[in-house]
């Protein structure tokens, strides 16, 4: 399945080094995709609409939760490099904060009028978010697709 490796903990990696010599790329990939997602996030929802917010991102938590713990589950995907070892084998940060966020967004960017607009918007969304997790894949430790 692969090494096992956590970011804080008391875990050792295959080679035998303490886990703080992986937190860098990991973390950096991590830390920067959360913080563009909560600038983002600042910007698009409107003060008076944070309520509408909240409601989509905890029901998005939801479904990215109950998802990526089959996935996980059923071994279709492996997280080597966990935040939380011994809370959940799955993404943490991915699951309930970077999805979620990207659903809220989404929610709130997408065109209101046109159908093609919103054919094009979600194609580009979709294909965005396939890139992020795609070089997330190759260029960390955080994810990896077993089938």
């Amino acid at each position: 399945m692969g090494k096992i490796t956590v970011i804080l903990g008391h875990c050792r990696s295959k080679n035998g080094h303490a886990p703080f010599v992986f937190i860098g790329y990991q973390f950096l990939w991590d830390a920067v995709t959360c913080a563009l997602l909560v600038v983002a996030l600042l910007v698009v929802v409107p003060a008076n609409r944070v309520r509408e917010a909240w409601v989509g991102f905890l029901n998005m938590q939801v479904i990215t939760w109950a998802v990526g713990t089959l996935l996980v589950d059923y071994g279709l995907t492996v997280c080597p490099v966990r935040v939380f070892p011994l809370a959940t084998r799955g993404d943490f940060v991915g699951d309930y904060f970077i999805y979620p966020g990207v659903a809220v967004l989404y929610y709130f960017l997408i065109p209101k009028r046109s159908r093609s607009g919103k054919v094009w918007f979600t194609l580009a969304g979709s294909m965005i978010m396939a890139a992020w997790d795609y070089f997330m894949q190759k260029l960390t430790d955080l994810q990896e697709y077993v089938r």
